[in-house]
């Protein structure tokens, strides 16, 4: 039977994908009309299944095209425990991908860990956790991943809303790498889910849709004035999906979805670009210690020896945390960790931003467009800056000694916060101050070079759990 237009293109895409995987033909026989075995040492190539439209016909897809080069193709269905039903959701998965002449076929069972992050974020989180599992029991040369161009188009809008920058307009990457397992995903930028779809519905494939996706809603009951209160209680994404994407494509009259696919690839080469300066700026600038404490108000007040390395290693910042009226900002937590900032007010607006958001997400703490550039012009001097969003994330620099935390620091005036040996005797003097720094900022570069910056973070765990958010792909 000749194939559709649409299962050329994913046969297309998917060869491309596992040529750039270094995946090609195992053997000249394989070039040959028949069947033919892989070898059992041949590659294997797992494919995460869901049972939705776009992974079964990235699974039957995938079979072909290994088939034909020789290599093995597997399949991980990861059941999330989320939903009534979804162990059976993942049997039937399992048993159409073995149909397909997929091996192994896997079902991993994740547990899902609910953090402030979301709940979207954790089960993607504990789901890479099961393929990565997978991936390294098997000894998979890559897994593929079904992101279509409408994944593509969804995930730079929901990411954009969130915090615009060159970042969110990156959207996802073809290939990326987590704990030593290589994923690609085939069908971003050349597939969209109606073309899944049609490939699924010309193959005869069932699939299931998440409910959670709203995908099975009336499209004229969604458009309509009610759309609101049909969506109600969706997640931001399904909305996304279902009502701003349709709306912005009516009101422009374009292609949207593949207007953002397309220019993905451009920004992210981009954004490569500043985070490898800011990554080596990190490097050269950023140095990280964790400090174990029981409570450091007791450790300062009546055992000073049980926190004598922070006290060894930093005595200026040693000094501060020992003020009377900053002991009560670190009650509660087990872990300080603190990252000291060399020479950071040099370095280009741009990395320092980038350096900023890397010690956030470190410390599992969501980086906002705001937050960041408040906490910028705070450490550099610039302003009188207000932090606000995590209780237990304040900033330290010298030689202003200035010490700042959201809450309740954030809602006093800057100059509430400096020590008393400092404390400025009006506010109208504060801001003569501040307006005298700021016209002598051109004259003292070298100086703001020498500025020693602290920023710490209250731990109440094992740091070792403690996960990079800037690491988390959707």
């Amino acid at each position: 039977m000749p194939y559709s237009p649409e299962m050329k293109k994913a046969i297309g895409l998917v060869k491309k994908t596992l040529a750039g995987c270094g995946i090609v033909r195992q053997g000249r026989r394989f070039k040959e009309h028949g069947i033919h075995q892989p070898d059992p040492s041949a590659p294997l190539v797992l494919v995460a299944c869901s049972g939705g439209r776009d992974s079964l016909a990235l699974a039957y897809t995938a079979k072909i095209v290994c088939a034909s080069l020789g290599v093995r193709c597997g399949a991980v269905i990861v059941d999330h425990h989320l939903q009534t039903g979804s162990g059976l959701v993942a049997q039937k998965a399992a048993e159409q991908c073995t149909a397909y002449g997929l091996a192994p076929v896997l079902i991993r069972r994740a547990q899902v860990h609910r953090t402030r992050a979301g709940l979207e974020s954790d089960a993607r989180d504990a789901r890479f956790l099961q393929l990565i599992s997978a991936a390294h029991d098997e000894a998979a040369s890559v897994t593929l991943l079904a992101h279509t161009m409408s994944d593509q188009a969804e995930t730079i809008l929901f990411r954009f809303l969130r915090n615009p920058s060159i970042t969110a307009l990156a959207g996802m990457q073809t290939f990326i790498r987590r704990e030593g397992v290589l994923f690609a995903r085939p069908f971003l930028q050349g597939l969209t889910r109606q073309e899944t779809t049609d490939l699924c519905l010309q193959a005869g494939i069932q699939w299931w849709d998440d409910p959670t996706n709203a995908d099975n809603l009336d499209s004229s009951e969604i458009r309509g004035g009610g759309c609101q209160q049909v969506t109600a209680g969706l997640p931001q994404r399904s909305r996304i999906r279902q009502i701003l994407i349709p709306y912005m494509t009516d009101f422009t009259g374009s292609d949207l979805v593949s207007l953002w696919s397309s220019s993905a690839p451009v920004n992210q080469d981009d954004a490569d670009f500043l985070d490898s300066q800011a990554d080596e700026a990190y490097r050269k600038h950023v140095s990280h210690q964790t400090y174990q404490m029981a409570s450091v108000q007791e450790s300062i007040s009546s055992s000073p020896s049980s926190f004598p390395v922070l006290k060894e290693d930093q005595p200026d910042l040693y000094r501060l945390l020992a003020q009377p009226q900053n002991q009560n900002r670190f009650m509660g937590g087990n872990f300080l960790s603190v990252y000291q900032l060399e020479n950071f007010p040099v370095l280009h607006p741009a990395l320092r931003r980038r350096v900023l958001a890397s010690i956030m997400g470190k410390e599992k703490i969501q980086p906002s467009a705001t937050s960041i550039l408040r906490l910028d012009d705070f450490l550099t001097g610039s302003k009188s800056a207000k932090i606000s969003g995590n209780q237990a994330f304040f900033a330290v620099t010298l030689p202003q000694n200035q010490l700042l935390k959201d809450q309740p620091a954030a809602n006093q005036p800057a100059e509430d916060l400096l020590p008393a040996n400092r404390l400025p005797v009006s506010r109208r003097q504060a801001a003569q101050k501040q307006e005298e720094q700021r016209k002598q900022r051109g004259k003292r570069k070298q100086e703001q070079a020498d500025i020693c910056c602290w920023i710490c973070h209250q731990i109440a765990g094992d740091p070792s759990m403690q996960e990079s958010l800037s690491e988390r792909e959707a």
